[in-house]
């Protein structure tokens, strides 16, 4: 889901709350003037006394929010093996010792160290009477973060969600705190498939902020972005109208109607649109933006190209090939000159044109685009990367339908000889109707090993 994952960034998920054990800059004009104070104090509290890992604590405090994580490190070690000996290791300052100790270790890279550290903090939280309470909440919500960032995304996934569940009973459900967690739950949910709950919980974020932040649309804006990446990739096409409708709205009164971003958000309102079988709406959507992008940002602007690709969808839908066909055409020629053979957006336009050509059964011309299309995938995701077998199984299919069986069986034993197809379950859903092709032709010896096992 490389899509979804690019979304991180932009919408702040997968960040970790850093929290300072406690916070030196109330006591000086600012952290600089802080830091200068307790870097001199720091050397002369050598002794084992609780002031004195409490200046180490508050200066690592200070490295940790300055950037300087390698310094921080050995501060808060010596601090959390000091307060042990004085406090015990059940006393509150320990679990906050080794919360922080965690964030500078997970800054540093060390993420599976400082799964350690959350993991050793949460276990005395839990042991301790009366302890769901915020601090419960932000080390659970860390934790789930560090546990997703060691590719254990199932655990992580129920751990943010038991996370936003005791935030809303401590917090209440319009907390900040709670919605954060929701969020990055969400997130998670449909990375690993439970998209329906990843749904659920997201559109409750977003109607918490349409009635608690009406004015923050920004803020709005990037909850509804991720619900309408979980709608579009579902095709749960009425939700996904209705979100990209507020998204439209809520872009267009933030950067204007005209920007990049409104266009492309309008562009996914069309296809919302045109999924549901209002295609002359959808015409009409997409013949406004591809005007607007033209005058904006010129003829071959990729957000004017996107838009006429889309305007070329909903012409096949509505029957109207050799009109689609055209537009295809010109943009393909476009991209190519402009992006190269094996970009992304050229391989989209390429796989279009030949299911349009397919669709006039001018064949030897959509075989040549799919030996193109499958090309320039193998050229830049690898041989055996699930989009590239994808598209050569429907180079195959293709071919057994023109009667070049040979072919078509030969591209079909390569797939499964490399065996990538069985760790994908869209893929394999393909071999099979592949294979079944082929079995109807009587190519049945080079599949009776295979079949079953698929």
């Amino acid at each position: 889901m490389p899509d979804l994952i690019s979304l991180i960034g932009v919408l702040g998920l997968l960040e970790m709350r850093t929290v300072p054990d406690q916070d030196p800059a109330g006591e000086y004009a600012d952290n600089q003037e802080a830091m200068e104070k307790l870097q001199s104090l720091v050397p002369l509290a050598s002794d084992n006394t609780t002031e004195s890992y409490d200046k180490k604590a508050q200066l690592a405090t200070l490295y940790l929010k300055t950037g300087s994580f390698d310094q921080a490190v050995p501060l808060l070690r010596d601090t959390l093996d000091g307060r042990r000996r004085l406090l015990g290791s059940d006393h509150a300052a320990i679990i906050q010792t080794e919360e922080l100790l965690a964030c500078a270790l997970y800054a540093q890279g060390e993420t599976v160290d400082a799964l350690k550290e959350f993991q050793a903090a949460c276990a005395i939280r839990t042991r301790t009477p009366g302890t769901e309470d915020g601090w419960t909440v932000q080390n659970m919500f860390n934790t789930g973060i560090v546990t997703w960032h060691i590719g254990e995304h199932q655990e992580a996934c129920d751990i943010m969600s038991k996370t936003y569940k005791m935030s809303e009973r401590i917090h209440g459900p319009h907390h900040p705190s709670t919605l954060s967690a929701m969020e990055n739950s969400s997130f998670m949910y449909h990375f690993v498939e439970r998209s329906w709950e990843a749904q659920k919980v997201q559109q409750k974020v977003v109607n918490v902020r349409l009635n608690d932040l009406p004015h923050d649309g920004g803020t709005i804006l990037k909850s509804a972005i991720l619900l309408g990446k979980i709608c579009m990739d579902k095709e749960w096409w009425e939700n996904c109208e209705k979100t990209y409708s507020l998204i439209v709205e809520l872009r267009t009164n933030l950067e204007g109607s005209d920007s990049p971003a409104t266009l492309a958000s309008k562009a996914n309102l069309a296809t919302a649109v045109q999924k549901q079988g209002r295609l002359d709406e959808g015409e009409k959507i997409c013949l406004e933006i591809s005007d607007v992008a033209r005058t904006e940002f010129g003829p071959e602007s990729p957000v004017a190209l996107r838009c006429k690709l889309r305007l070329a969808t909903i012409l096949s839908d509505k029957g109207e090939h050799i009109p689609a066909l055209a537009i295809q055409r010109e943009v393909l020629q476009i991209q190519e000159q402009a992006l190269g053979s094996s970009h992304e957006d050229t391989c989209c336009t390429l796989c279009h044109l030949s299911e349009t050509l397919v669709e006039l059964e001018q064949y030897d011309e959509a075989v040549t685009a799919l030996k193109r299309l499958v090309s320039a995938l193998e050229q830049r995701l690898g041989v055996c990367d699930p989009e590239a077998l994808s598209a050569s199984l429907d180079l195959s299919m293709l071919l057994a339908r023109i009667d070049l069986i040979d072919e078509a069986e030969d591209i079909v034993v390569n797939v499964i000889s490399g065996r990538e197809a069985a760790e994908d379950s869209e893929l394999l859903f393909k071999l099979r109707k592949a294979v079944n092709v082929l079995l109807q032709h009587g190519r049945t010896a080079p599949f009776n090993k295979f079949y079953l096992g698929l």
